[in-house]
């Protein structure tokens, strides 16, 4: 059986994993240490009672959920729960917008005798910023910016088959600048960013 430290120890890593925070991060939510929160999740001590009261206030459980065994499943089902939930929903929302879109081009093409075939063109960046929402939700930074960065060449190419016989083609270079912007921006270091909204 397992002593008190080392279920702690794993409660505690579990819990931190769960929110997707550095070692460094959490001690700094506790002011603590980062080596004393490394101290804790390798067993060698026991944080105090005031230290697990912090520690249950930060995370929003239970004082009793830091000392249980088998806390690691219930996180990661948790997890797992949530995940399935929000790929649902996900999954729900985009296919809405493409019944929407079949159900206006038999509309259209019923009553008004019209083939509007751009409504499937359009579905593409309506699903793309459907998808970024959800991307920015679940903190996936890859995510992120790749469906961003479909939404913004999507919408592009949609206005360009939008308007076909005009023959824009050269809308597609306001895209570059708009790429180029979001890369920056995407893949620009978190606390670089930080900093600059704390000078602000």
């Amino acid at each position: 059986m397992k002593n008190i430290k080392e279920i702690v120890a794993e409660n505690l890593i579990a819990l931190r994993k769960k929110k997707d925070w550095t070692q460094q991060e959490m001690a700094k939510k506790l002011n603590y240490s980062d080596n004393t929160v490394s101290r804790w999740e390798r067993a060698e001590i026991c944080p105090s009672l005031e230290s697990l009261e912090a520690i249950a206030n930060l995370y929003n459980v239970p004082l009793s959920f830091l000392i249980k065994e088998n806390v690691i499943k219930q996180v990661e089902n948790d997890v797992r729960t949530k995940k399935i939930k929000a790929f649902a929903w996900c999954t729900l929302a985009v296919s809405l917008v493409w019944l929407l879109a079949i159900i206006a081009f038999f509309v259209c093409k019923t009553y008004y005798n019209k083939i509007y075939w751009v409504l499937f063109v359009w579905s593409f960046p309506a699903s793309f910023i459907i998808l970024f929402a959800f991307a920015f939700c679940w903190k996936k930074r890859t995510l992120h910016f790749i469906m961003l960065t479909l939404f913004i060449w999507s919408v592009l190419a949609s206005f360009y088959l939008q308007f076909l016989s005009k023959n824009i083609w050269v809308i597609f270079l306001t895209g570059v600048p708009l790429q180029v912007t979001w890369t920056i921006w995407c893949f620009l270091p978190v606390k670089h960013r930080k900093k600059k909204n704390e000078e602000k």
